[in-house]
């Protein structure tokens, strides 16, 4: 068995070693999507910083983002970096308060859920609204008179629109579909 059982402890050797390399290899993918993950958080947050510095809001930020957080680990399928995305483009727009962008901010991921549209599509048309088109909330029956204000317009997106996507977030999340995204998001976050 000399000969034999020097083959063995070869193969046996190489079989570890390739497991060995497979470790490093997926240690090694799973630090660089870390460092991914956390690059395009510092992005976000860094880019919502600037747009609240520019309107003189920049002591919102950790409110803004805690909420972004808070949000993301609720829904359990949004990654928090997107809601952080939308924030600041509602900061942006320039005519809402911090309260309003925080009011605003889980109507539109619940937009986004019910019209199966990304949360920085759902922004844009959430933006559109209170611009005065609602064109894209006649879908959901509900419509914008011609020539009003920002905050009238507002108002239909808080009650008229709110109350048609009001939840529907929550039920996507409870889906198969939703149960899978929110699977995707944790192994996303355990990076």
């Amino acid at each position: 068995g000399g000969a034999g059982s020097t083959l063995k402890n070869m193969v046996g050797g190489f079989g570890l070693a390739l497991v060995a390399a497979k470790a490093l290899t997926e240690g090694i993918q799973f630090l660089n999507n870390s460092f991914e993950e956390f690059e395009q958080s510092e992005k976000a947050i860094n880019s919502l910083k600037l747009s609240l510095s520019n309107f003189g809001k920049q002591k919102y930020l950790a409110d803004l983002t805690k909420q972004a957080g808070d949000l993301a680990k609720s829904i359990g399928y949004l990654d928090n970096d997107d809601i952080v995305k939308a924030q600041n483009k509602l900061v942006t727009f320039g005519k809402l308060s911090i309260n309003q962008i925080k009011a605003l901010t889980p109507v539109i991921v619940d937009y986004a859920a019910k019209t199966e549209k990304s949360i920085d599509a759902a922004t844009d048309a959430i933006i559109v609204g209170l611009e005065g088109s609602g064109r894209e909330f006649k879908k959901l029956g509900v419509s914008f008179a011609d020539g009003k204000t920002t905050a009238e317009n507002y108002k239909t997106v808080m009650t008229d629109v709110f109350g048609k996507v009001k939840g529907a977030a929550e039920d996507f999340g409870n889906t198969m579909e939703g149960q899978s995204a929110k699977t995707t998001q944790a192994l996303k976050d355990l990076e």
